[in-house]
C-alpha cells in the first residue's frame, strides 16, 4: 500500500494511556491513508461502435491506485514499492535514451523480442525528447499487470499514455516496450480513452452499485498469458445473464429478443430484405445490402439458412447492450450484439471485430457457453 502522507506527533511526558490512544490515531490515519491510495474498483465496459463507443453496464473489477500530486516519479526512494521503482527506472532510462538500461528493465518473457524492442524503443526514445511527463495520477492493477497513465504535455496540449509491467512470481515488475494483447489490457484501454474515461474528463463513470450487486455471473477473462503472473490481483468480469426460456427478470428481454429475431427470419425467408434491414445499425445496414445486391442466388441462401437456422439459448444484459449466444444445428457458436435504442434492440457491429469479440465470441465464455449447463462455472453462489 503507498501512503500519501506521513503523520508527525510530537510527544513528551505524555501519559501511557494517551500516548497508546494517540499511536492508534496514527495507525488508523495510516491505514485510511493507504485504503485511499489503492480499491478495488469496477469499470463499465466499452462496446466499439462505428458511429461511438457505448457504455455498457458489464462491469470489469481491476485494482485502481491514486498518486498524490508532484512529480513523485523523479526521485528514487528506499521505500518504493516495486511497481513504483520500476516505473521510475524506466522512465529515467526513456530520458536518457539509456537502450541498455531499457533492455535489462523490460520483462525478459514479454519484452525482450530484439526486433520489437528495436523498433519499439527507438521511437519511445524519439518520444521522449519532445513530451514532458506532468502528472502521474492512476494506475490500474489486474490479471499480472500494473499500467500507469502518464499525463504529456505537447505543444500547449495534454495527452495521456500507458505504460505496462508485468509482475513476476519473485515480487519484482518488468517493463512491456511492446503494446500487451491482453484482452483485459485492452477494456481498460478503451475505458481510460472513452468519453467519460479519465483521459476525456476529471469526473470519470464507473460502474453503479446496482450493476455489481445484480451480477449473476463473474467471469475471470485471463487464464494464461505466456509468462504473466495472471493470478496477482486477477480481474473478473461482472454480467447479469441468464437462459432465453428462464423466468424471472430477465424474462422480458428474452422475450424482446427472441420477437425480433422470428421478424429478422421471417424478413429472410420471405426476400424482403429491407425489412430485415431495419433491424441492424446504420452501418451495418449499408454493407450489408451492399453486399446482398451484389451476391448471387447460392451465397444467399447460405446467408439465409445460417441466421434461420440458429436457435438462441442465453442472453446477458448488459444495458443498452445485450448479448445473445446462439447454436447452430451443427452445434457451432454464435454471438450478436443488440443495443437498446428508442424501445427497439439495433443489431450492432454486425461486419466488424472489436475487442468484444475477443471478450465474449472467444476465450472463457465461448468455451463456457458450450457447457452442458451453459456458463454454469461463472455463476456467482
Amino acid at each position: 500500500m503507498l501512503i500519501q502522507g506521513r503523520t508527525s506527533v510530537r510527544v513528551g511526558g505524555g501519559h501511557p494511556i494517551i500516548l497508546a490512544l494517540l499511536m492508534i490515531l496514527i495507525v488508523q490515519g495510516l491505514t485510511t491513508a493507504a485504503a485511499q491510495t489503492d480499491k478495488v474498483t469496477q469499470l463499465p465496459i466499452t462496446l466499439p461502435t462505428w458511429a461511438e463507443p457505448v457504455r455498457t453496464s458489464a462491469c470489469l473489477q481491476v485494482i485502481e491506485r491514486r498518486y498524490a500530486a508532484g512529480t513523485w516519479w523523479e526521485n528514487l526512494k528506499d521505500n518504493d514499492e516495486q511497481a513504483d521503482r520500476a516505473f521510475k527506472a524506466v522512465i529515467a532510462a526513456l530520458k536518457h535514451k539509456d537502450r541498455d538500461a531499457l533492455w535489462k528493465l523490460s520483462d525478459p518473457d514479454l519484452g525482450r523480442e530484439a526486433k520489437q524492442f528495436e523498433q519499439q524503443s527507438t521511437a519511445l526514445f524519439q518520444q521522449f525528447q519532445v513530451l514532458e511527463i506532468v502528472a502521474v495520477p492512476l494506475a490500474y492493477e489486474f490479471d499480472g499487470l500494473v499500467v500507469f497513465y502518464p499525463k504529456f504535455s505537447m505543444q500547449g496540449q495534454t495527452v495521456s499514455a500507458s505504460l505496462a509491467f508485468a509482475h513476476r512470481q519473485d515480487g519484482t515488475f518488468g517493463y512491456l516496450p511492446y503494446r500487451t494483447k491482453m484482452p483485459t489490457f485492452e477494456l481498460v484501454e478503451d475505458w481510460f480513452h472513452a468519453p467519460w474515461g479519465p483521459d476525456k474528463t476529471d469526473h470519470p463513470s464507473y460502474c453503479l452499485d446496482e450493476d455489481v450487486r445484480r451480477a449473476t455471473h463473474r467471469v475471470p477473462l485471463v487464464s494464461t498469458s505466456d509468462g504473466t503472473d495472471v493470478s496477482w490481483h486477477r480481474s473478473s468480469l461482472m454480467l447479469r445473464g441468464a437462459p432465453m426460456d428462464a423466468r424471472g427478470a430477465l424474462a422480458d428481454l428474452a422475450e424482446q429478443v427472441k420477437a425480433v429475431l422470428e421478424e429478422m427470419k421471417a424478413s429472410l425467408s420471405r426476400g424482403t430484405i429491407d425489412e430485415f434491414l431495419r433491424h441492424l445499425d446504420a452501418d451495418g445496414a449499408k454493407r450489408t445490402e451492399q453486399w446482398y445486391d451484389s451476391a448471387n442466388d447460392s451465397d444467399r441462401e447460405i446467408y439465409r439458412r445460417r441466421f434461420v437456422e440458429q436457435q438462441p439459448f442465453f442472453l446477458f444484459d448488459a444495458y443498452p447492450l445485450v448479448l445473445v449466444y446462439a447454436k447452430t444445428p451443427d452445434k457451432a457458436l454464435q454471438v450478436m450484439y443488440f443495443v437498446s435504442s428508442r424501445n427497439d434492440l439495433l443489431w450492432t457491429n454486425s461486419i466488424h471485430i472489436t475487442i468484444a469479440d475477443k471478450v465474449f465470441k472467444a476465450g472463457p465464455l465461448a468455451r463456457a457457453a458450450l457447457l452442458e449447463k451453459p456458463f454454469s462455472e461463472f455463476a456467482v453462489k
